[in-house]
C-alpha cells in the first residue's frame, strides 16, 4: 500500500480518466519534445548536467508558491548541486 492510500476501490470517473490521459500523453509529449529542442541547442553532455537543476527548480518553487522555509541544509544541498555542475563543465 502506498502512503496515504484510502484502502479502497478506485472509482473510476471521466475527470479521472483525464487526469491520467493529461499525465501520460501531454506531459511526456512536452518533455520529449522540449528535451529534443534543447538537445538540437547544445551538447548532450551539457544537458543532461544541467538537468540535475531541476531539484533546485522544484523547490524554488515550491518555496515561492507554498512558502516552504529555507534551511541550512537544503542552502548546502543546492551549492553542492551547483558546485557539482560547475565542476563538471569546466574544460
Amino acid at each position: 500500500m502506498l502512503a496515504g492510500d484510502a484502502s479502497g476501490p478506485v472509482h473510476w470517473s471521466p475527470g479521472l480518466a483525464a487526469i491520467l490521459a493529461y499525465n501520460c500523453i501531454v506531459t511526456t509529449v512536452l518533455g520529449y519534445f522540449l528535451w529534443g529542442k534543447v538537445l538540437s541547442a547544445m551538447p548532450a553532455t551539457t544537458a543532461g548536467q544541467v538537468l540535475t537543476l531541476t531539484p533546485v527548480g522544484g523547490f524554488v518553487l515550491s518555496t515561492l508558491i507554498f512558502g516552504g522555509t529555507v534551511t541550512a541544509d537544503v542552502v548546502l544541498s543546492v551549492a553542492l548541486i551547483v558546485g557539482g555542475i560547475f565542476v563538471t563543465l569546466r574544460r
